[in-house]
């Protein structure tokens, strides 16, 4: 056996053995399309050089017919792989793949309908040639003229190719169109002028295109290396940065337990929620694992369960990319908790996902409970004794005023007033005693006595009686008064 001949049987083995390779790597990542398309161009290619290997060493033209036929078949079925490959990895331009396969396509049909293929009308003997010590056969034809179809569609493929390089480039990947540009080039090159010109009769040479094609499965072979050795560094950095959010996420939910805080998540459309232990023990559920929204809903006070589930059915409907929420749960042993509950939607790969957080507020709502009630009370006592409430901070505006200290100062109830608002209305022989009983507050006297008068539109005069002191309140003075009417006609 010859140098030229080993050399394609060494190529052939080469393209068996990638693409048996990069078949099981399809197989474990099916969606990887990139990995089938380089698959066939290998396989149809290890076929094709024995195909290539009888051409070479056929001895007469019915011979050479035969291998030249299958080849084409074969051949087509490998460099439309190509393409497609162009297309997916490379982002190729779609209707030049389109086109390309087409006329690939007409011109495998034309092959098989035809005597002696697209190739030739007839092969009138077979030329040989001595190469590296080995003699080699070639084809003396008469070319069928369709072939011109198939030249075509290689004009087509190397114009694809390059396009795709071009864009790559411009998108900020200059190894890719470099590798890719440059094989697409020689690829073009050797096909353009040294088969067509075999095939055309002009050129009395062996077919050698086993060896061209390596000019484009290098780059193919390179870039898909190239993407797996990224995508096992990726993955590493994955499995680092798993590891530092499992870290972070135990941290937070420590921290979030110690501050009564309970955590959960789900994903849009999904019926179960993951929550954290806090949060399950808050709810009154199995912590640390998948629960059902159905099993949640049957937790929530029949009175807030309305409310509950229209707010979770508007962020799986998108209404709402955000919520706050004050509801009450109640155990199966009718103790009812009360829960705040906030949260928002957030987009993780293509995949929306709900983000909450869980809290008991039912001491607080006790509290406010108890505040409010005694508030009732204090202001229906108040108001049976004809006293008025009020306070404000110090140097701000008026804060709260109850409605009787209103109609004592002659204000509409829910009208909005200021403290200058209270002293225009004074009477002006007083105004000097409210002036003298600020200059002792600031010297730093706490409790007060004051009587005065206050003026109405319609010239009355009603004295006011107001006592009150000064406390600090979360770090801030305020004033507290009580003025009680006292009319005098």
């Amino acid at each position: 056996m010859g140098i030229v001949s080993g050399a394609i049987l060494v190529i052939s083995g080469v393209y068996l053995a990638l693409g048996l390779m990069y078949l099981r790597f399809w197989r474990d990542e099916r969606a990887r399309l990139a990995y089938l398309a380089f698959t066939i161009s290998c396989l149809s290619y290890a076929i094709y050089a024995w195909f290539e290997l009888g051409m070479i060493k056929a001895s007469r033209p019915e011979e050479f017919l035969f291998y030249a036929w299958w080849a084409f078949v074969v051949g087509g079925v490998g460099i439309t792989s190509f393409a497609w490959f162009g297309y997916l990895h490379l982002q190729g331009r779609k209707w030049l793949f389109v086109t390309y396969a087409a006329m690939r396509g007409l011109a495998l049909v034309l092959h098989l309908v035809m005597a002696n293929g697209i190739n030739f009308r007839q092969i009138t003997s077979v030329g040989q040639r001595t190469m590296l010590g080995e003699t080699l056969s070639y084809p003396v034809p008469i070319p069928n003229p369709w072939m011109v179809i198939p030249h075509l569609s290689h004009v087509v493929l190397i114009i694809l190719f390059l396009d795709a390089s071009v864009r790559r480039w411009q998108r900020g990947e200059p190894r890719t169109a470099l590798i890719f540009g440059m094989g697409t080039l020689l690829f073009g090159t050797a096909t353009l002028i040294v088969p067509m010109s075999v095939l055309w009769g002009l050129a009395p040479l062996p077919l050698f295109s086993s060896f061209y094609i390596l000019f484009i499965v290098l780059p193919m072979l390179y870039e898909l290396n190239y993407d797996m050795h990224r995508a096992a560094m990726l993955s590493e950095k994955l499995e680092e940065r798993d590891s530092r959010l499992s870290e972070t996420l135990e941290h937070l939910q420590l921290s979030a337990a110690a501050g009564n805080v309970g955590m959960w998540t789900r994903k849009v459309g999904e019926d179960h929620l993951w929550v954290s232990e806090k949060a399950g023990e808050i709810w009154g559920l199995t912590p640390g694992k998948s629960v059902s929204r159905e099993e949640l809903f049957q937790h929530i006070h029949a009175e807030d369960r309305e409310v509950f589930v229209n707010t979770s059915r508007e962020m799986d409907e998108g209404r709402r990319n955000e919520f706050q929420l004050d509801y009450r749960t109640q155990s199966q042993d009718g103790n009812v908790r009360w829960i705040s509950s906030s949260g928002n939607v957030e987009l993780r790969n293509g995949t929306r996902i709900i983000r909450g957080a869980i809290a008991d507020i039912t001491k607080l709502k006790l509290t406010e409970y108890q505040l409010t009630d005694t508030l009732e009370k204090l202001q229906l006592a108040a108001s049976a004794g004809n006293v008025g409430l009020w306070s404000r901070k110090i140097g701000g505006e008026m804060t709260w005023a109850s409605e009787e200290a209103m109609e004592i100062w002659g204000f509409a109830p829910g009208e909005q007033f200021t403290q200058d608002d209270i002293i225009k209305r004074m009477h002006p022989d007083d105004r000097g005693k409210l002036v003298n009983m600020f200059h002792q507050l600031q010297a730093g006297k706490t409790h007060y006595q004051l009587e005065y008068r206050l003026v109405s539109k319609d010239g009355n005069i009603r004295w006011i009686h107001a006592q009150g002191s000064d406390t600090i309140h979360q770090g801030e003075s305020r004033r507290r008064r009580a003025p009680s009417n006292a009319h005098h006609p």
